[in-house]
């Protein structure tokens, strides 16, 4: 006859339920706790479905101003029908790649306006020993941006492979994210 100890009985009674609780609780239940954590977390992440027009429809507004700037730069300087390698041709290259920049950085060139009488000065002299491809000219831009499209672009200059020289910044206070700019080109 075989005989049954008390431990035995113990083993029998709390150590293989325990055992398997344990597994039930290591093979199912926290892989099942990790994947609703997940998903917790990647529907938190979700746009929740009555923002989604409104910022499809302020992208789309960012997008067509980007745009209709871009374009309104490449008018304002049309190279092509300038004979290549004149001065007034690379002044055109340099304020349509102005007029670009302030473009992708989220700023609209509102109105420009160059100072042909700026041809000489401290800032002149300085930038022509600067070895610049061409003459340096004063130009004061008037641009619609927030504050922050502004000072992205301000960055872009300094990093940028074209010389241009912020000279003054200064806000309109009667027009809203209006700054005039002058800049030697």
């Amino acid at each position: 006859m075989i005989e049954v100890r008390k431990k035995d009985v113990i083993f029998a009674a709390i150590v293989l339920p325990a055992a398997a609780v344990a597994l039930y609780v290591w093979l199912w239940r926290l892989p099942a706790a990790e994947e609703m954590d997940g998903l917790a977390r990647r529907s938190a992440q979700l746009v929740l479905q009555d923002e989604f027009p409104m910022r499809m429809r302020n992208a789309q507004e960012r997008r067509a101003e980007a745009e209709a700037a871009l374009a309104a730069a490449q008018a304002l300087a049309p190279v092509e029908r300038l004979v290549e390698g004149t001065p007034s041709a690379r002044l055109a290259e340099r304020q349509r790649e102005l007029f670009a920049l302030f473009a992708v950085n989220g700023a609209r060139v509102v109105a420009s306006k160059s100072f042909p009488e700026s041809r000489s000065g401290r800032m002149h002299d300085a930038i022509a020993a600067t070895g610049v491809r061409s003459e340096p000219v004063r130009m004061l831009v008037t641009v619609q941006a927030s504050y922050t499209a502004l000072r992205n672009a301000l960055d872009a200059m300094v990093r940028g492979k074209c010389a241009f020289f912020p000279e003054t910044l200064s806000f309109k206070a009667a027009a809203p994210e209006k700054w005039e700019i002058a800049i030697w080109l």
